[in-house]
């Protein structure tokens, strides 16, 4: 089968690095801005900060941001299981040359350094739909239900990853996992 997978918060674990980094940005720079709820995905609704000011911490931070970011709990293990028993692994990100440098590079940095393998890295797709369908993907893993939803009628498999910024999103009604040992017994499961 052919998996294609998100990177951030799907590969890795964003939500409490981000709180982290942000933190420190806010106080490296005096700034009176205060986290809101460290639960939701964005800046803009985790901060009480501007659209400017939410822009200006991204361009500035982001880079470092997502080259620091840990791993997935056992994301290494379950990708290597999964490429042994033969399928191919895509990973589809919306990293883009918006607020990044070199978003291939970055995010290639950040798999090898984690050591997790792939086929093909695709970047700066924000929207999933059309890049899964002409990969000919069986399966989607993402963090982002808007995502996720567009290829249900295509008949793609999707599993949500769930974070926190997620779990009380009630308008996917697919397959929600949460460990990379649950999505490969589904996908193991799928095989046979």
């Amino acid at each position: 089968m052919i998996i294609g997978i998100d990177i951030d918060d799907t590969l890795s674990v964003l939500n409490k690095h981000k709180v982290k980094v942000a933190n420190k940005y806010i106080k490296q720079n005096k700034l009176p801005f205060k986290l809101i709820d460290k639960n939701k995905q964005f800046f803009s609704e985790m901060y009480s900060w501007s659209k400017q000011e939410c822009n200006k911490f991204w361009t500035e931070c982001a880079n470092d941001l997502l080259a620091t970011a840990p791993p997935r709990r056992n994301v290494k293990k379950f990708i290597d299981k999964l490429k042994s028993d033969g399928h191919k692994i895509i990973l589809i990100t919306a990293r883009s040359t918006d607020h990044l440098v070199d978003p291939y590079s970055l995010s290639e940095k950040w798999l090898n350094k984690h050591n997790i393998c792939f086929d093909e890295l695709c970047v700066g797709y924000t929207v999933k739909t059309e890049i899964c369908l002409e990969k000919k993907v069986d399966v989607f893993i993402d963090d982002r239900v808007d995502n996720l939803l567009p290829l249900l009628p295509y008949n793609v498999k999707t599993l949500l990853m769930q974070t926190v910024s997620n779990k009380n999103d009630t308008s996917y009604n697919g397959t929600i996992v949460k460990s990379w040992k649950q999505v490969y017994k589904i996908i193991s499961s799928l095989n046979k």
